[in-house]
């Protein structure tokens, strides 16, 4: 349970909030190499990739076209199928 004075949520009323943000594209979601996952405000709308500091958790965004395109390109040299829709 989670509580802020008067006010008390519950983990999976938390989780599947951010699930839903997640899903309307107002969150980020980093997977750690763990399995845990990192949840970060999106400040701007619309789709978007960034490059994530593994040791400080900064981020930079970077132009999407070229990150789609080469996740594209890698996908297809291994055999697998490529999606630019996040699975959460």
């Amino acid at each position: 349970m989670i509580s802020d004075g008067d006010t008390s949520v519950g983990l999976t009323t938390f989780y599947r909030t951010v699930r839903e943000l997640a899903h309307a594209g107002r969150i980020d979601v980093i997977r750690e190499q763990d399995g845990s996952r990192l949840y970060r405000h999106r400040p701007a709308a619309g789709h978007g990739q960034c490059l994530v500091c593994r040791c400080c958790l900064r981020s930079w965004p970077v132009d999407s076209e070229v990150v789609e395109v080469w996740a594209d390109a890698a996908g297809e040299a291994a055999g697998l199928p490529v999606s630019n829709t996040p699975s959460n």
